[in-house]
């Protein structure tokens, strides 16, 4: 079941392990993180919310809102042409 996990992140398998606590109740903390090949402390420290996903932390560095963005981008491609 690790091979699953094998191909993201670190932030990814740490969010990846929260939910599968979430979906299985009777799941321990120290299980989750095997199964996900992380330590057990980030989960806990995601779960407290002392840690954020790389996107979480970066959204609020962001000058543009994604919405922002996107219409910014559309306007790119409209008048590139």
């Amino acid at each position: 079941m690790a091979d699953k996990y094998a191909n993201l992140s670190t932030s990814e398998r740490v969010d990846a392990a929260v939910q599968l606590i979430h979906e299985n109740p009777l799941l321990s903390l120290r299980k989750a993180a095997t199964i996900c090949n992380i330590h057990p402390s980030s989960i806990s420290r995601r779960q407290r919310g002392l840690s954020r996903s790389k996107e979480q932390a970066s959204q609020e560095q962001q000058l543009l809102t994604p919405a922002e963005e996107a219409i910014l981008i559309k306007y790119a491609l409209k008048y590139n042409d």
